[in-house]
This record gives C-alpha cells, sequence and structure tokens, in this order.
C-alpha cells in the first residue's frame, strides 16, 4: 500500500511539472510588445546573430544593438572583457545581465540563448518570430541599409528613420 500511495504521489509531482515553465522554454522568450520597449530604450544589449548580408537587408532600429553571426557567438562571448569592448566595441554581458538574440525566424537566436546559457550567462533570452515577424508587425521600425545607405554598403550603423 505504502508503495502505490509514494508512486501516486511521484506521479502526481512529476505531472505538475510538466504544466510549470522551466528555464528552457518559456523564460527564454521576449514578446515583441518586450522587446520594442528594448529596442527604443536601449535598457537591453541586442545581439543579431544573423549573417550580415541579412542584416544589410533589414536591420532592426534598435538602440544597444551588435551583430554577431550564430557562428562567432560562442567564441566572442568566451572573450574577456577588454577583448570583447575591443572587438565589438560595446561591454561583453555579464553572466547575470539580461540580453537578447534576435535572427530571422527565431531559430538560430533560439540557439544562441542555449548555447549562451550553457555558458552560463544565465538571462539571455530571444525575441519570438524575429526579424521575419518584426517586419510584418512593426514595419516603421526597420531600417533598410542598402536604400538608405547604396553608396557605403558596408555601412550597418543603426539609424532611426527620422534621421535619415
Amino acid at each position: 500500500m505504502l508503495q502505490r500511495v509514494v508512486l501516486v504521489c511521484l506521479l502526481l509531482a512529476a505531472s505538475h511539472a510538466e504544466d510549470e515553465p522551466n528555464d528552457d522554454t518559456g523564460s527564454w522568450e521576449i514578446s515583441l510588445e518586450e522587446f520594442e520597449a528594448v529596442a527604443t530604450s536601449g535598457s537591453k544589449l541586442v545581439i543579431d546573430v544573423r549573417e550580415p548580408d541579412a542584416v544589410k537587408r533589414d536591420e532592426v532600429d534598435v538602440n544597444n544593438y551588435l551583430n554577431i553571426p550564430l557562428n562567432d557567438v560562442e567564441s566572442a562571448l568566451d572573450l574577456s572583457e577588454e577583448d570583447f569592448k575591443w572587438m565589438y566595441d560595446v561591454d561583453k554581458p555579464g553572466l547575470d545581465q539580461d540580453f537578447v538574440f534576435i535572427c530571422n525566424t527565431g531559430r538560430k537566436s533560439e540557439e544562441a540563448v542555449k548555447l549562451s546559457r550553457s555558458m552560463n550567462f544565465t538571462n539571455a533570452r530571444y525575441v519570438v518570430g524575429g526579424t521575419v515577424r518584426w517586419i510584418k508587425e512593426r514595419p516603421n521600425l526597420i531600417v533598410d541599409i542598402e536604400d538608405e545607405h547604396p553608396e557605403n554598403e558596408t555601412d550597418t550603423t543603426v539609424h532611426y528613420k527620422d534621421e535619415l
């Protein structure tokens, strides 16, 4: 009888654990509404993990922005604070600092979150739906670099629409 009670308790505990959000899913995501606040305020570093040519096509208009392609994220986050600052001209995120990854659809940025969290960056998050969703729902906050700067196609500086 005691074994049945223990088994039932274990099964109930397991079923309730599945209902609760775990650190491997929901806490990694940031909604478009949250991202819009981050984008306009510059309150968190946003790391775009798309390749530079994709960034040139549609760059998200964000304060506190950095482009590090997914294949370079691990080595970038492994740099010392001084080397990161020298290489990217922004402060390296701290292990417990909030920062956000974005990519085209959310898949690569989710991979970047998994990687960064495995490196103990506990507050890394990603934009659900990526730039595809952002363009669809927030087109006023996208800068088309090639259209705005055809004479300098390597310019990846973030510009606000009203600055151009």
